[in-house]
């Protein structure tokens, strides 16, 4: 997939479907996700984004996806690296009906952020 993002001042966006590279041949689902181009991920596999700030300094990542809720027993996770950094690991999983697991629903995205120094 042909990497591209759109940078203002203080955000870079990208579509999941703008991945650098990926360790599984992936086929995004068109009409799919806010992109209309959502990318299903088998479990245990990865999509590298490629992207350059015009800014140092501590970033927030952003990272909506498709809301999937986890089961009471289960969870669902993915993990974000940043260059060198280790990997921080994100979990969906919500205790009960929560505010969180409402606005989600609600939304039709589920948004998880993490911090990089």
């Amino acid at each position: 997939a042909a990497a591209s993002a759109v940078q203002d001042n203080s955000y870079i966006a990208c579509n999941a479907s703008s991945f650098t590279r990926s360790s599984v041949a992936v086929q995004p689902v068109k009409m799919l996700g806010h992109s209309m181009n959502a990318v299903p991920l088998p479990k245990g596999e990865s999509l590298i984004y490629r992207f350059q700030s015009e800014q140092d300094g501590d970033a927030a990542l952003r990272t909506a996806v498709i809301p999937t809720q986890p089961n009471d027993r289960g969870d669902i996770r993915f993990s974000v690296q940043m260059d060198d950094q280790q990997p921080q690991v994100i979990s969906f999983r919500e205790t009960g009906r929560t505010e969180t697991w409402k606005l989600n629903v609600l939304r039709g995205q589920a948004v998880k952020t993490t911090n990089h120094i």
